[in-house]
């Protein structure tokens, strides 16, 4: 399995302003996130994302599979001029 980084890190690599979140709201904009916030086929088959099956465990102790989108090492460049082109940049990141 290749290394991917996960949204958070991926924000904080590309210095969008808002973190997370605002990355999350972009991406979805501009569908490239779907409304599950699952990486859209689209970027799937461009290499740019994909999704990791995690599992968690619910108060009542029942193992839940769900999707969550990382970014890989071909889509971090990609991310970093997205970003640039349609969202603002932290001041620090920008320098």
């Amino acid at each position: 399995m290749r290394y991917c980084i996960d949204m958070k890190e991926a924000a904080q690599r590309t210095g969008i302003k808002g973190g997370r979140n605002a990355l999350f709201a972009l991406l979805k904009k501009h569908g490239h996130l779907n409304k599950d916030n699952t990486a859209s086929h689209t970027m799937i088959k461009l290499g740019y994302m994909r999704n990791e099956l995690k599992q968690a465990r619910t108060h009542s102790g029942i193992e839940r599979n769900y999707y969550k989108p990382a970014i890989t090492p071909t889509g971090i460049s990609w991310l970093h001029e997205f970003v640039k082109q349609h969202a603002e940049i932290k001041p620090e990141a920008a320098a």
